[in-house]
């Protein structure tokens, strides 16, 4: 339980900084991060647990190898439940075979007697995690199996999933305010970034770093507006701050390494007044995220 559930917080890492995760309300499988499962304790028939499968993108589950079988009926913790196997007539009315929804069924693991050919649908015993053939009108939990979804930003932004799946992106603008940099990244679907840990304040070092040390007044708007807090509604975890945010300096600036007036202290941050204004900000807005197909 302790991995699926480290899994379901990290996702799986891919080429590029991608990341594939689960959608919302659905779980990794223990043993294959491509595999994603809802698990619904509404008794339904088999063709309704197909409906809502549907409906959420995916089929009743394909079970493969002996692992998916174990996994699901440890998780699903029911007696018996659909899962996506049923019976079909071939061409030749005398020859019946059991399938997925795209595939025959190849791998099995039957309990013993089964399958009873009278019954068309396959249901997973809970306490042994072997197959049997049910009525297809009977009532059952089910478990639904739905593609897992590949985080995308925007061209031109930058992924980091530590944050939350988000996009960041630093915007150069002379003589910006506090207020028109948020209203900016606001129009742009975020928010002025905010910076929870060391971690994130080291990535936004880096997406900030001047190449132009010769320049003075190149810190950059970061989204904490004191007493309220993050401009996102992210809560406060570490903070860096040089000087402590209070009524008077309610904004905050994100010093960068390398620049000429702020030398003794970069990767802090500034609290400023209403009237200073800068030349960047950094945004930050959630990742898109579309279904992720594995290829063979």
């Amino acid at each position: 339980m302790l991995l699926l559930c480290l899994i379901a917080v990290f996702g799986l890492t891919l080429a590029g900084d991608r990341q594939i995760h689960c959608p919302s309300g659905t779980s990794f499988s223990s043993h294959d991060l491509t595999l994603c499962f809802t698990f619904n304790s509404t008794l339904s028939t088999f063709d309704e647990a197909e409906g809502y499968c549907t409906g959420m993108g995916g089929h009743l589950a394909a079970v493969h190898d002996v692992f998916t079988s174990v996994f699901l009926a440890e998780y699903g913790n029911w007696d018996s439940f659909w899962i996506g196997g049923y019976q079909v007539q071939g061409q030749n009315s005398s020859i019946w075979a059991w399938k997925w929804y795209d595939a025959i069924i190849k791998y099995s693991d039957w309990d013993k007697g089964q399958p009873d050919q009278n019954y068309q649908c396959v249901a997973l015993d809970g306490t042994t995690a072997l197959w049997q053939s049910q009525p297809c009108s009977a009532k059952k939990p089910f478990v639904c199996q739905i593609p897992p979804v590949i985080d995308v930003c925007d061209s031109g932004w930058t992924y980091y999933y530590a944050a939350a799946r988000s996009c960041y992106k630093v915007f150069n603008a002379n003589n910006t305010y506090f207020s028109d940099a948020e209203a900016s990244c606001v129009a742009k679907g975020g928010h002025l970034a905010s910076i929870r840990y060391g971690d994130d304040n080291d990535f936004v070092r880096q997406l900030v770093a001047s190449p132009l040390q010769s320049l003075a007044n190149t810190g950059v708007w970061i989204g904490y507006n004191y007493p309220n807090g993050w401009t996102d509604g992210m809560y406060t975890g570490e903070t860096f701050w040089y000087n402590s945010p209070s009524t008077d300096n309610p904004y905050s600036v994100y010093i960068p390494d390398g620049t000429t007036d702020y030398t003794s202290y970069p990767s802090e941050w500034l609290a400023v007044n209403s009237t200073t204004s800068y030349n960047r900000y950094i945004c930050k807005k959630l990742a898109s995220f579309y279904p992720y197909v594995m290829k063979n």
